[in-house]
């Protein structure tokens, strides 16, 4: 398949990708993506919808995004279905139509969407999800059980630890007190003794006072005498 133009030639490449997938937003919104990748030229891709009531097709009016590498093109369209606004009891029909212009390439993908199968569908999803967590709940509380008990069992061994370095602190404690409650029993019985030879000495001093004041009385005495006429 090519193009031509002026007697060029350009090479057409049909996509290596082309994808029309969906995606649960919330119980009621629903996001449609159709991707094309690696395609040349650039192609237009457009989404219809119709339903069982209406099967003409109208086309949503969305704008793709467009992306260039390597020489060809990726192509990305989204639209946002609210379940909410489709008639409920009808199968809606959403289509992505890829053409590549001036060529008769064409390709189409096919959703189809039925509100109250997607709410129950999304509903039994959300059941399985809590159930699978359910059955998983046993096997969490265990290992959170487990991490309780090795928390609780190191701050245990902290505790202990920190109880024998505080007990061998007071320990020490102690033991300077003796220490310095011995020295201080010491220095009183040094000072005790240091007071009483303060207090002997005091009084031999007193005394020798008193025998010199005799001393240097009889003195003057015998002085007072000799120096009488005989």
């Amino acid at each position: 398949m090519t193009l031509v133009d002026n007697g060029d030639f350009w090479h057409t490449a049909p996509p290596k990708r082309f994808d029309f997938s969906y995606e649960r937003l919330s119980p009621t919104v629903t996001e449609l993506s159709c991707e094309v990748d690696g395609v040349f030229p650039l192609p237009t891709l457009f989404l219809y919808q119709s339903s069982g009531r209406d099967l003409a097709a109208r086309a949503l009016g969305t704008s793709p995004s467009v992306a260039q590498a390597e020489g060809a093109y990726k192509i990305r369209l989204t639209h946002a279905v609210d379940s909410r606004t489709l008639e409920a009891g009808l199968e809606h029909i959403f289509e992505c139509v890829l053409s590549i212009p001036e060529t008769n390439f064409k390709r189409q993908r096919r959703l189809e969407f039925e509100p109250e199968h997607s709410c129950l569908e999304e509903q039994a999803k959300m059941l399985v999800s809590d159930n699978k967590h359910f059955q998983q709940l046993p096997e969490n509380l265990k290992q959170a059980r487990h991490c309780l008990e090795e928390e609780l069992k190191t701050q245990r061994e902290q505790h202990v630890k920190a109880t024998k370095e505080m007990e061998n602190e007071h320990c020490t404690a102690l033991y300077e007190a003796a220490k310095c409650e011995a020295a201080l029993s010491a220095l009183k019985t040094d000072h005790s003794q240091l007071l009483d030879k303060y207090n002997h000495i005091v009084y031999r001093h007193r005394n020798l006072q008193e025998e010199f004041h005799a001393a240097a009385q009889e003195k003057r005495s015998l002085e007072d005498r000799f120096a009488q006429p005989h």
